[in-house]
């Protein structure tokens, strides 16, 4: 049993949730840097408006990550230093990110 952890600092993390835009209609998720919609302000697939979700702010987004460091954080440690713990560093695009995480998996799945 293996947990994966995507591993990232939080100013990227504050960027990447204060820029993310949804379609409260389908659902749909862009982001304003890395995956625009093609229409700004409009879904892609209903065109519909797209919204800024109302935790996606600075202030919910700072609470949340002191949250994490305090709550979370110490069971990463724990995870890690039972080796049970798959890190992998969650820079790049999403297509990069989902291949690490398929590799990884796969490595792990090898291990066994």
């Amino acid at each position: 049993l293996k947990v994966l952890h995507l591993k990232l600092d939080d100013a990227t993390i504050a960027n990447r949730l204060e820029d993310r835009r949804i379609c409260l209609d389908c659902h749909s998720i862009y982001h304003l840097e890395t995956k625009p919609p093609k229409v700004e302000g409009q879904c892609d697939h209903c065109e519909n408006k797209l919204e800024k979700r109302k935790d996606d702010n600075a202030s919910t987004i700072t609470k949340r990550l002191v949250r994490y460091h305090k709550r979370t954080a110490p069971f990463v440690k724990y995870l890690h230093d039972k080796k049970l713990i798959i890190e992998l560093e969650a820079h790049g695009a999403p297509q990069e990110i989902a291949e690490k995480i398929i590799t990884s998996l796969e490595i792990a799945g090898t291990r066994r």
